[in-house]
């Protein structure tokens, strides 16, 4: 009976959503796609969108409408098919918005706080869609702004809840998906359209019950994944309550699992969601509303199946051979999302996406190159302990071969940044003389630069004889700190006392510098990304004798950098690349205490499906004419990400649970 009434229903009216969807604007049909393939692989048998809360396994939520109308005997002719159309497509819109707030909460999905405006937009078409038929002065609209109010408050409830360690873990108020409303709102409308008497209030609470039958079933099925996101839901607060396990921190996963099985929980909930299947039945048999009863004996019927894993004899579109088993086994998200960005990393060891190419002519030949963000990468990996020696090796040789040159051409400057990483990926590297001497050279050179200015250079001179017959080239970002800090940091890492002096006579005019005008010390990078690699040569600075004004200095140079830092903790990160970079700088800063869980969920929810994180600004690079942009590469900002999450880990899933 009902099954056929859904299959008539359906076939009607996928055609007016399509046209709707593929009318929309670029942003908002990219983010509503993704909504779509996300509700397939959620709630149908299918994975087709044309198939959602198709079937007995799933909630009706399409099908409310059509099955109240027919229940009510409404003739079928031009004016019943105008409210059907109106209906169903109110009733789609609202299950894609229940579906992007949910997903907003999602730690480990790919939707953020940017579909807000998708939100309001499905919000404002559905009420347009129940206007098409409901004149303005009709009662539904009362029961419209008490439903959606009703709602609004509970996600606000949840959402709360999720942050707020003193909130109140009842099961019963974390029964509050969107699926209850949108189907009451539909049946309001069918209710009040139709001025039939029949008591409007009851046939509500009767789809509010299937409802949240629904939602057990659905929370149960996902409740290892929602407790490795560390998620309150229905069965969460179940098993905590029968085991009495404190829910603040949140449990292991398996120890929720374990708990499940040993308190008998699972059995617990499925008869709950038994009792309010049969609750709605038998609501729906006194109000005289044969489709829906049917529907959910059979609901109950295959309840029983699912428990047992017998196999199933129809009840939708597609339905597999056997039922989907109760409890649903996931992936930890931070562990996937690692192995998915080392794939990435290390599937193009000569790293060349990383290198900075310049085609608009640059010393006057076709194609330029800098290698040395390449070599900001293989430090993140060697840090990681992967072991790329032998691209390290490569690196250091072709940098030896070029002089030390920033890009690879003859005109190009000798500059710190690459001296800088040579010197911190040399103990990475397979031992060598070669090495040792060809350094030697470039830093005697560093040594004479700092001896005349007193400070860390950006470009080295000085350094060949040929030099004064160079043409002149102009020399982009000249007085970087963050710069001098690379240089710095390289220095203490292979240590030398023939470079004592330049150590101490550029660490005392850097921290100095950055004493006075914090990060204002940094030129060419991310406020971040310098607030990191200054911290990282302070702790350095501070836990090294051999320069004890330097540290004296130091400690006070970490104040202005702490004020800097603790004012980006209070902002929003702008970007994956942004929120990785604050979260490294906190590790960096020993700040852990001003870290934010949210950071590296924002990382995690920009991941590529090919486990990388797409480019970002990180420098700025010359271009056509006398103009600079942003030099970007996803495989730097992958490595970032990378390296954040892997650092933060532990904490991401401490936090969680």
């Amino acid at each position: 009976m009902w099954l056929e009434a859904e299959r008539r229903s359906r076939g009607r009216w996928w055609d007016d959503i399509d046209r709707l969807i593929a009318a929309l604007p670029p942003l908002l049909f990219r983010q509503i796609k993704l909504l779509e393939y996300d509700l397939a692989l959620r709630y149908s048998a299918t994975g087709q969108f044309r198939d959602v809360f198709s079937g007995v396994d799933f909630f009706p939520l399409l099908s409310v409408a059509t099955w109240l109308l027919d229940d009510l005997r409404v003739p079928s002719n031009a004016a019943r098919d105008k409210k059907e159309r109106h209906f169903f497509t109110a009733s789609i819109l609202l299950a894609v918005r229940a579906q992007v707030i949910d997903s907003i909460r999602d730690p480990g999905g790919f939707t953020e706080g940017d579909r807000i405006a998708l939100v309001q937009w499905l919000s404002d078409r559905a009420s347009g869609e129940f206007a098409c038929v409901m004149s303005r002065d009709s009662s539904f609209w009362e029961r419209y702004e008490a439903i959606s109010l009703e709602n609004a408050g509970r996600l606000l409830q949840r959402w709360e809840r999720d942050t707020d360690t003193d909130a109140p873990e009842e099961p019963e108020a974390l029964l509050n998906n969107g699926w209850s409303s949108a189907a009451r709102l539909a049946a309001s409308a069918v209710m009040a359209s139709t001025r039939r008497d029949l008591p409007t209030q009851q046939v509500l609470e009767m789809l509010d019950d299937a409802a949240k039958a629904f939602q057990i079933l659905s929370d149960v099925g996902s409740v290892h994944r929602h407790s490795l996101e560390g998620r309150l839901s229905y069965p969460i607060a179940v098993v905590a309550r029968a085991a009495r396990i404190p829910l603040r921190p949140r449990p292991n996963p398996d120890v929720i699992l374990g708990a499940m099985v040993a308190t008998g929980s699972l059995k617990w909930m499925v008869e709950a969601v038994r009792a309010r299947l049969l609750e709605a039945r038998q609501a729906a048999i006194g109000l005289a509303l044969p489709t829906f009863a049917a529907f959910l004996a059979d609901a109950e019927s295959t309840l029983g199946q699912r428990t047992a894993g017998e196999p199933s004899h129809g009840g939708g579109p597609g339905q597999a051979e056997h039922r989907p088993p109760l409890l649903r086994h996931s992936t930890p998200v931070v562990p996937q999302a690692l192995a998915m960005a080392e794939g990435f990393l290390l599937g193009d060891l000569t790293f060349r996406e990383s290198w900075e190419m310049h085609r608009e002519g640059m010393f006057g030949v076709p194609e330029v190159a800098s290698r040395f963000p390449a070599g900001l990468v293989m430090e993140i990996l060697c840090r990681h302990e992967h072991d790329v020696q032998r691209n390290v090796d490569e690196f250091l040789d072709f940098t030896l071969s070029n002089g030390f040159r920033y890009y690879d051409h003859p005109l190009s400057g000798v500059d710190s940044d690459t001296v800088g990483v040579f010197l911190r990926l040399l103990p990475h590297a397979t031992p060598s003389n070669e090495y040792g001497e060809g350094v030697a050279l470039v830093l005697d050179c560093l040594d004479r630069n700092v001896s005349e200015s007193g400070a860390i250079p950006v470009w080295i001179t000085g350094c060949e004889e040929s030099e004064h017959d160079r043409p002149q080239v102009v020399a982009l970002g000249g007085g970087c700190g963050t710069v001098a800090a690379h240089l710095l940091l390289g220095l203490t890492a292979v240590p030398s006392r023939r470079h004592r002096e330049t150590i101490s006579t550029g660490a005392r005019h850097l921290v100095n510098r950055i004493a006075e005008v914090g990060l204002g010390a940094n030129v060419n990078y991310p406020p971040a990304y310098a607030l990191g690699v200054f911290f990282r040569l302070l702790g350095k600075l501070e836990s090294q004798s051999l320069w004890p004004g330097v540290r004296r200095r130091a400690r006070t140079a970490r104040g202005s950098l702490s004020r800097a830092l603790e004012l980006a903790a209070k902002t929003r990160p702008d970007g994956p690349q942004d929120a990785a970079l604050l979260t490294l700088a906190c590790y960096d800063a020993n700040r852990e205490d001003l870290l934010d869980p949210a950071w590296l969920v924002q990382v995690l929810k920009r991941q590529r499906f090919d486990g990388s994180w797409i480019g970002e600004p990180f420098a700025a690079a010359p271009n056509r004419g006398r103009s600079v942009s942003w030099y970007s590469s996803t495989l730097l900002t992958t490595a970032l990400c990378y390296d954040a999450l892997a650092r933060g880990a532990d904490g991401l899933a401490a936090a969680t649970d």
